[in-house]
């Protein structure tokens, strides 16, 4: 299976779309999953992929409350995308709200699925990474 790795800058156009590279597509296909990730970054996921992730939450319990809650949480995060012939895709208000994304992203792979930052989240992201290990 292939992987997603690498970082791009990306800016977004007037209609809130940005392009994503070229090797993250083939990877991904073209029916894409763009889910409100933690960290306020963007996840995107393969069908396959989001398929594989999603299936662990709808096997809950019913009786589960925490696990229901969670599964709507999780339902409420996420819409299906495509990509348009330039490589585009589009970034919905409320994610793009949700991210803090402006006029530039940077897309990161991040092996089943690229991640897509407001540039400075991220900076600060990577800089604290390392700070929680004891």
């Amino acid at each position: 299976m292939a992987m997603c790795f690498g970082k791009y800058s990306r800016s977004v156009d007037q209609k809130n779309r940005i392009i994503v590279p070229t090797n993250f597509r083939e990877i991904l296909g073209s029916a894409i999953y763009l889910v409100k990730g933690d960290n306020n970054r963007l996840s995107v996921y393969s069908s396959k992929q989001w398929e594989t992730f999603f299936t662990k939450f709808a096997e809950y319990n019913y009786e589960d409350e925490e696990a229901i809650r969670r599964q709507d949480e999780i339902i409420d995060s996420v819409t299906t995308s495509k990509y348009d012939k330039q490589g585009r895709v589009a970034l919905p208000d409320e994610f793009q709200n949700y991210a803090s994304i402006k006029e530039n992203a940077v897309i990161v792979g991040a092996g089943n699925r690229i991640d897509i930052w407001d540039p400075e989240t991220y900076d600060e992201h990577m800089k604290n990474k390392g700070k929680n290990k004891s």
